[in-house]
């Protein structure tokens, strides 16, 4: 019995004491440092654009990263106001830089674009003056198509010594120049144009357009025609900001040298309204 005491008691004083275990140590992992790679990064090239090429038939954008430009009709200033001119700044990429380059326009440039081809409003034809309305304008007074004392109908031109070759005997007897009024007309309302003339003649011939008080609004035909005595057929146009309002056309022409004598008829007169 005493035997069964001692060993409770010890029993006892064993489940009040911690059971140490062994610590096991393990050794410390270093984290490997991963090195940046040496290749070097490339940046993006920017690239130019040019959907439309060279056509100034289109008014075409042109980009380079941020930088777009669109083709562009140009002016110029008179009077203190922009002008335009036939003239168009065509955009395009040339060894993937932007350039520009100035087209001349057969016609006119609109909205950033030359104008491929415009629809003629025909005043007169042949010479044959007519009071009426043609579209945006009326016809009011009709005078000649050639000068002061003058005939219009093909003949040879006779003198003391030759003859000349047949033309229009529209005699012109200086060699300053001799003006005369063709025609006036009246405009319904502002348009924008062309002004298109035909003439025959020999020599210097000049058409001009002026308002009514007088201002000249649009000169389509001022050169020489001809180098000789015989006729020749000139054409012409001219841009015109035409406001409401009256017109009259002016005929001219001048001979050069000792012989005075020269021919002159106008032919055609056309307006074609620029939108």
């Amino acid at each position: 019995m005493k035997k069964l005491v001692i060993l409770l008691i010890l029993l006892a004083a064993c489940a009040q004491q911690p059971v140490q275990l062994p610590v096991q140590q393990v050794p410390v992992q270093e984290i490997p440092i991963i090195e940046p790679t040496s290749t070097p990064i490339v940046p993006l090239v920017e690239k130019c654009v040019d959907p439309d090429g060279t056509d100034e038939f289109v008014q075409g954008t042109v980009a380079k990263g941020d930088k777009v430009l669109n083709d562009a009709c140009l002016s110029i200033k008179r009077d203190g106001q922009l002008v335009p001119i036939s003239k168009v700044a065509e955009y395009t990429c040339e060894n993937n830089e932007i350039v520009s380059r100035v087209i001349n326009c057969a016609f006119a440039c609109r909205r950033g674009a030359c104008l491929r081809n415009v629809e003629k409003q025909q005043l007169v034809a042949d010479g044959a003056c007519k009071t009426g309305k043609v579209g945006f304008f009326s016809i009011t007074k009709c005078y000649d198509s050639c000068l002061p004392n003058t005939q219009c109908a093909p003949a040879p031109l006779k003198t003391r010594h030759f003859s000349l070759p047949y033309q229009l005997s529209c005699i012109v007897p200086s060699d300053s120049w001799v003006v005369d009024r063709w025609f006036e007309f009246e405009v319904e309302q502002q348009v924008e144009a062309l002004v298109f003339v035909d003439v025959a003649g020999s020599e210097f011939v000049r058409i001009e357009v002026r308002d009514a008080s007088e201002r000249l609004v649009a000169v389509p035909l001022a050169k020489r025609i001809s180098e000789n005595r015989c006729f020749g057929e000139g054409s012409g146009f001219a841009s015109a900001s035409l406001p409401k309002g009256k017109y009259e056309v002016r005929i001219s022409a001048k001979g050069d040298g000792t012989d005075k004598f020269r021919s002159f008829k106008a032919k055609n007169f056309s307006i074609a309204v620029l939108t």
